[in-house]
């Protein structure tokens, strides 16, 4: 017990569970854990680029590697090993490598796509153009750019073309429809 007016004493574990002075801790580490704490075992998944937690600039998953996802804005994703769910660029390209997998869409936005390995959901580019000549699990979007099918490439679903153009080599397969609609619907032909 303490006299009144006296702070209260406080144990070790008290002290080390405190707010360190100006009540500010570290915030890549959850609360309760410290740098030193071995106790507590975490994954930590890093970007390597300038722009801090902002996924800016490019981003590479190289081949034998895996990620949750892979986002770049000003800058393009280059994908060799795998991506659990998507892979997007935003004012950048989207690249997924012939031996590469995407759990989930692959995006390029003001960008191209190029796809050579698989992506298990859809292909996507906005104002860029797309190359596929892999697997694409669901549909392959280009959005006023280009869509070019290689030898190798196999759509799941849909291809879709608005105010674009198609070129298809004739060993591509696509299980759905062929869309193309142009630039301005039917006022355009």
């Amino acid at each position: 017990p303490t006299a009144p007016g006296e702070p209260a004493a406080t144990t070790e574990v008290e002290q080390a569970a405190a707010p360190k002075k100006g009540g500010l801790r570290r915030i890549d580490v959850p609360a309760g854990d410290s740098p030193g704490n071995t106790t507590t075992t975490r994954r930590i998944q890093t970007r390597r680029s300038g722009g801090g937690e902002f996924p800016m600039g490019d981003h590479t998953v190289t081949k034998g590697s895996e990620m949750r996802e892979a986002v770049s804005i000003f800058g393009s994703n280059h994908v060799e090993g795998e991506v659990r769910s998507d892979a997007v660029s935003v004012f950048g390209d989207t690249r997924v490598g012939p031996d590469a997998k995407i759990g989930g869409a692959a995006v390029a936005v003001l960008g191209k796509l190029t796809v050579e390995g698989e992506v298990k959901g859809e292909a996507v580019s906005v104002l860029g153009g797309s190359t596929i000549n892999g697997k694409v699990g669901g549909e392959a979007v280009a959005v006023l750019g280009n869509l070019h099918l290689g030898p190798k490439a196999e759509i799941g679903g849909d291809i879709i073309i608005v105010g674009g153009k198609l070129t298809k080599d004739p060993l591509a397969i696509v299980h759905g429809n062929e869309v193309n609609v142009p630039l301005l619907g039917g006022f355009g032909n």
